[in-house]
């Protein structure tokens, strides 16, 4: 009778956390569901309609990039059949899957921290979850970054229930969650390489079947890798090569999986230093607090059963202890990591952008909510907070706001302007890269297209080729600036500058693009 009252009191939510899940819930969803079609459609999102609308897709041919992008069955043929429902020209419909399973990696990661964690690590996780730039921006996008998000946060935490209150119900789970994620995204596999590896090496004993299958799973896990390597040398040797380790790619991506894309958003010396100083004194903290935990675990008989009382970062333990709990979180968070990074050394083609990382972002945010925990005094544990919020609020802001490169921005002006293709003339400098979008948005508006590394005297004349008779010009820019000798240089803004022409009127489109809409009319 004690034990079923102590279960149902476990299961009930505590007021304080049902408010702020709910706050945060509500939160993500003015995030995710509001913002949805505020960029135009943008990257790997074009494979994704044309996967939508071609009767047999074919797959991406370099395979390299086929691994990291995730062209697995599941997403795409789940896109696939809502595609049959609704309209690829709608930003918004497109995406709404995304965002619905971002909402849902939500909810479940709620699930996850209010039975695990407690006080000040609870509100920094939750809020860190919620509020992530980069699951933001993937919920936004139609790809399967954000389904992989799901299935990363409820395979980790059935395997922690699994591993420390056993049952049929718990193992049935992780089994579900964890194949559909291998089936969503190769990244997954490293996830699951990482509970083998905890599962090997944890300090508790774990359950002998799940051991077994934990070694076979880290010794196919090794095949794969060395008959990867093998493949690679003898029939991709353009793709592969082996580089330094990119431990540089590594950090900067963990930064900005954590605190928000810097990469693409940029950010001052110092605010770049700051970013990566948070995150290396977080996880340092986090290390001190996990050893101090294992110190008093080790301390224990062995024949007494562990029950952590501290309360500060999660609540009682009966079978796997604090210590244990956050070893899981290193070797969920560290493996998939140095996965990454093995990666991206062996392959010079592929640059580890921070959606790559959302495989090792949940186990993340744990420690550096740890480390947030055990910062010295309430001074040192608000100062972290605020940087925390503050990064995120600020790259939310720029991810939110961005057009992409602000093609579709541009044709909406071109109309407001009341561009005459009969009399006026419309160029883009630096095309490459802006062929998708133009055909998407154009509406048949024809345009001429100058490459960014034709010769100063290619470009000079082919601009007084097009100009010729046009009162008007509209000019849409693509970081249009090359080095030329020793300086950087514009041709196409430095024939403008000592044309026929004056400026008249300018757009900045896309800050992270280096676009921008100019127009120049002819002088009488």
């Amino acid at each position: 009778m004690q034990e079923r009252i102590a279960r149902e009191e476990s299961r009930r939510i505590p007021r304080d956390q049902l408010l702020m899940g709910a706050i945060f819930l509500a939160l993500a969803a003015v995030l995710r569901l509001v913002f949805i079609s505020q960029r135009e459609i943008f990257g790997n999102e074009y494979f994704t309609i044309a996967f939508m609308s071609e009767a047999q897709p074919r797959a991406r041919s370099e395979p390299i990039l086929s691994i990291m992008y995730g062209q697995l069955p599941l997403y795409y043929e789940m896109i696939r059949l809502w595609g049959q429902f609704t309209d690829t020209s709608s930003e918004w419909l497109l995406r709404l899957p995304s965002a619905l399973f971002g909402l849902l990696a939500c909810g479940a990661f709620f699930m996850f921290a209010r039975r695990y964690l407690r006080g000040i690590a609870f509100a920094v996780c939750l809020a860190g979850f919620t509020l992530n730039p980069t699951l933001i921006a993937v919920s936004d996008q139609t790809n399967s970054f954000a389904l992989l998000s799901l299935w990363v946060v409820l395979s980790n935490y059935y395997c922690i229930r699994a591993l420390d209150e056993d049952g049929r119900r718990n193992w049935v789970f992780y089994g579900i969650f964890s194949a559909l994620g291998a089936v969503t995204h190769p990244l997954f596999w490293f996830v699951l390489l990482s509970q083998f590896v905890f599962a090997v090496a944890r300090p508790r004993k774990t359950p002998h079947p799940y051991l077994l299958f934990s070694l076979a799973g880290i010794f196919i896990c090794i095949l794969m890798m060395i008959s990867a390597a093998i493949y690679a040398e003898q029939y991709l040797p353009r793709k592969v090569d082996v580089q330094a380790p990119a431990i540089d790619d590594l950090a900067r991506g963990l930064v900005a999986v954590t605190l928000g894309n810097f990469p693409r958003y940029g950010s001052r010396e110092f605010v770049t230093a700051v970013m990566y100083l948070f995150l290396i004194v977080a996880l340092i903290l986090g290390y001190f607090y996990y050893r101090m935990r294992a110190k008093e675990a080790a301390a224990l008989p062995d024949n007494i059963v562990w029950v952590d009382e501290t309360h500060d970062v999660v609540g009682n333990w009966k079978r796997l202890s604090l210590a244990s709990f956050l070893a899981y979180q290193w070797a969920a968070f560290g493996v998939p990591a140095l996965c990454i990074m093995m990666l991206g050394s062996f392959s010079p083609d592929v640059r580890l952008h921070p959606e790559y990382f959302i495989v090792c972002l949940p186990p993340l945010l744990i420690l550096v909510a740890a480390g947030i925990d055990a910062a010295p005094g309430v001074i040192g544990k608000g100062v972290m907070i605020v940087i925390f919020a503050a990064f995120m609020v600020c790259y939310n802001y720029l991810g939110l706001t961005d057009p992409g490169y602000g093609v579709r921005i541009a044709f909406d002006r071109l109309k407001q302007e009341e561009f005459n293709p009969q009399k006026d003339a419309l160029l883009f400098i630096n095309y490459s890269g802006l062929e998708k979008p133009v055909e998407r948005y154009s509406g048949g508006v024809k345009f001429t297209e100058f490459n960014k590394q034709m010769r100063i005297e290619d470009t000079a004349s082919r601009l007084d080729q097009v100009t010729s008779g046009t009162d008007q010009v509209f000019v849409f820019y693509h970081d249009d600036s090359r080095r030329i000798g020793k300086d950087i240089r514009s041709p196409a803004r430095e024939w403008f500058a000592m044309s026929k022409f004056k400026h008249d009127s300018k757009w900045d489109l896309s800050q992270a693009a280096k676009t921008e809409l100019r127009v120049y009319k002819r002088m009488q």
